[in-house]
């Protein structure tokens, strides 16, 4: 609906890996360029990985559910998985 505010939680896991830092910064550029409030996580730790059954790096969680992993999206295709 137009005028409503949209609040989004992601989270990186792997943000400190190759991938994870390109990824960040691909999220970074959406969050700049988009009326969605997006509050992003870092998360490096073992249990996050283990808690969303991330296997390769990046993942991205999105409102807790893990929408992918190993692949850093494009700008395109992350802002289809926001819409």
């Amino acid at each position: 609906m137009k005028g409503e505010i949209i609040i989004v939680d992601i989270k990186l896991i792997g943000a400190n890996s190759k991938n994870g830092l390109k990824m960040k910064k691909i999220i970074e550029r959406t969050i700049e360029n988009s009326d969605i409030d997006i509050n992003l996580i870092l998360l490096d730790d073992e249990s996050s990985k283990n808690k969303y059954n991330v296997k390769n790096f990046p993942g991205i969680v999105v409102n807790n559910n893990l929408i992918s992993q190993g692949k850093v999206l494009t700008e395109r295709e992350f802002k289809k998985i926001l819409t």
